[in-house]
């Protein structure tokens, strides 16, 4: 169950990444990754999963809406991202 909702959100992040301007090639699914980032990821949605463990009957109440694509404008954040992520090839492609 962790792994598919790493794989989410990995997957989730890599949509917002290419919404801003990323090449899809420089960001893979989580199924074409061999990013040691990935044992990290799971990680710590490990931590976040045994921390709402005991309300977990009442997931619905903290996240009532079903999730959405990003909506906001480019940021100076992402942009640098995304030269990051073009001058190191911080991801495996």
């Amino acid at each position: 169950m962790i792994e598919r909702m790493a794989e989410a959100y990995w997957n989730a992040f890599r949509d917002g990444y290419i919404a801003v301007g990323g090449r899809p090639e420089t960001y893979p699914t989580w199924q074409q990754s061999r990013d040691p980032q990935k044992d990290e990821t799971i990680r710590c949605l490990r931590h976040a999963v045994e921390e709402f463990a005991h309300d977990w009957d009442r997931f619905s109440e903290f996240f009532p809406d079903a999730p959405q694509p990003r909506k906001l404008r480019p940021t100076p954040t992402d942009q640098a991202f995304l030269t990051q992520t073009d001058m190191g090839k911080a991801f495996d492609a």
